[in-house]
């Protein structure tokens, strides 16, 4: 499966989430409430010491929203969004390859 449309297919759920959280969301900067999904996920990485990296380290997957209007960006947590689970593993993926192999058989 192709990142781009995985993302496509849990992007209503990021927004539907979003909506329920906070129907009333706009941007803390310029009080507009116009927002683009960035079409790809990321890690925030934390580390303990500024001196060296640490792998594996302790990391955040996330998806942003940037501002329409002034381009203030917001991330939220995959995790608590309820697409990634306690082990880091995408339940989307697991349940899209779940449905995969039961089409093929």
């Amino acid at each position: 499966m192709k990142n781009s449309n995985e993302f496509e297919k849990i992007a209503p759920k990021i927004i539907s989430f979003i909506k329920e959280k906070a129907p009333d969301f706009q941007c803390s900067v310029c009080k507009k409430d116009n927002f683009t999904v960035v079409g790809a996920f990321h890690r925030h990485e934390f580390q303990k010491t500024l001196k060296s990296l640490e792998f594996p380290g302790i990391s955040v997957p996330s998806v942003s929203l940037v501002c329409d209007n002034c381009g203030s960006i917001y991330d939220f947590s995959l995790k608590v969004i309820g697409i990634e689970d306690s082990e880091g593993i995408s339940k989307f993926i697991i349940e899209e390859d779940d449905s995969e192999k039961k089409a093929k058989n």
